[in-house]
């Protein structure tokens, strides 16, 4: 999570890596075995709040533009890639059975922000203070007094929901948080749940990988 900028080996944007093409790899390789537990089967990525700081750079994943790189720009855009492979792999399997979800854990006290922790007092006082307002439409102090941290055991939670629940494959949308699936525009970003951002985004991770993958 807003890590410094870094390629991989491969040459791609770290949390891009990390988060989405990654999963999209493994994800689409071991479909099969997936297909063949039958209707019913899951598929849960976990995604983040910070989707809603920025979507996917289309043009530019790797922020190859000098200067385009920030932190935070990057984590958005990996996790909203999230969502949108999960929009991607319901289109390609509910028909048979198998959904997808993405989920929200909520702010949980691990060490995700190792990296954030390492900036300068002053520089992450004013990077946290914009990704609260951009994420969450509030001050960090006003967030942190009415959405305590979570335990572990509450973290656990949402994820558990979206793998286990069958009576979500009755509702609409692929966002869970706080244990419930939503398509409010003020949790989950339409940059994030837009059918066709969805494809462009399969098609540009399958040249990314340099894989097709008949779904």
């Amino acid at each position: 999570m807003a890590t410094p900028f870094e390629l991989t080996q491969d040459g791609f944007e770290l949390q891009f890596a990390a988060s989405h093409l990654g999963h999209f790899i493994l994800t689409n390789t071991i479909l099969p075995k997936v297909l063949a537990a039958g209707s019913g089967a899951r598929i849960v990525g976990l995604t983040s709040s910070g989707h809603r700081y920025s979507g996917v750079r289309f043009s530019d994943p790797n922020f190859q533009e000098p200067g385009s790189y920030t932190r935070y720009d990057a984590y958005g855009q990996a996790k909203s890639a999230v969502i949108l492979y999960a929009v991607a792999l319901n289109k390609r399997l509910a028909r048979r059975g198998v959904h997808a979800y993405a989920v929200h854990p909520g702010s949980i006290q691990t060490n995700l922000q190792s990296h954030v922790m390492q900036v300068p007092p002053e520089e992450l006082a004013v990077m946290m203070e914009d990704a609260a307002v951009r994420v969450m439409g509030m001050s960090l102090e006003e967030y942190r007094r009415t959405n305590p941290w979570l335990t572990l055991q509450q973290g656990c939670a949402t994820t558990l929901r979206a793998a286990l629940d069958l009576g979500l494959v009755k509702r609409e949308g692929v966002y869970l948080q706080n244990c419930d699936l939503t398509t409010d525009a003020k949790w989950v970003r339409e940059w994030a749940t837009d059918p066709e951002l969805a494809e462009k985004l399969w098609t540009l991770s399958e040249e990314l990988v340099g894989e097709k993958f008949d779904v």
